[in-house]
């Protein structure tokens, strides 16, 4: 894939209104852009809605939760918090071929300060980083151990003394450039060619 691609896409997504949540959005490191359309966090609100969006420079109107995900060719790394354990866990998500609801909070769900957050790798992008099938993780979420060559304990370490979705976009970023780097010494020109067309028609 390439740079030029990543204006030209944007992961599908219909969004819900529901309350005391939040979703916010940031565009990857420029050496990342080839392969990660975005950095993604939803949660739970410890902050109001008008923090958040202070915080990522966003309208208030744009601040709202995904209710229902759409396949859209793209894989996720979710690194998911729970604050009654104070811990991560940490996942990769394949692509999914069937639209699934994100469901509703409800009072049994985790308190205020809940959150995962989120890397959109571009259709084909995350096999750069872990080097496997994607075929093999289709309508899977698994372990991220389990697929990814790279030790994760400097990353998890990091990522545990983050307190805002900012400080782990800088994180993510400093974690998956020396990646790209290494793998990306070859570049399949055909899938990058068939990508810019469906990107730039508009059928994807």
């Amino acid at each position: 894939m390439d740079h030029s691609l990543h204006p030209l896409f944007k992961p599908i997504q219909m969004n819900g209104t529901y309350p005391n949540s939040y979703y916010v959005e940031k565009s990857p490191a420029t050496s990342l852009m080839a392969y990660v359309a975005c950095y993604w966090e939803s949660g739970s609100l410890p902050y109001t809605q008008e923090d958040v969006a202070k915080e990522e420079g966003r309208n208030l109107s744009a601040m709202t939760v995904p209710a229902r995900v759409l396949p859209d060719g793209c894989t996720d790394m979710l690194i998911t918090y729970d604050p009654v354990c104070s811990v991560h866990s940490y996942a990769y998500c394949g692509n999914y071929t069937q639209p699934f609801a994100v469901p509703e909070p409800s009072d049994d769900d985790p308190p205020a300060g809940d959150y995962t957050f989120g890397v959109r790798f571009f259709p084909g992008g995350a096999h750069v980083f872990h080097g496997m099938p994607l075929e093999w993780f289709t309508d899977k979420r698994i372990p991220l151990e389990e697929c990814w060559p790279k030790k994760l304990n400097a990353l998890q370490e990091r990522m545990a003394e983050t307190n805002r979705f900012a400080e782990r976009v800088e994180v993510m970023n400093a974690y998956l450039s020396p990646l790209s780097v290494q793998a990306s010494t070859y570049e399949n020109d055909l899938m990058k060619n068939v990508l810019h067309r469906i990107f730039k028609d508009g059928d994807g």
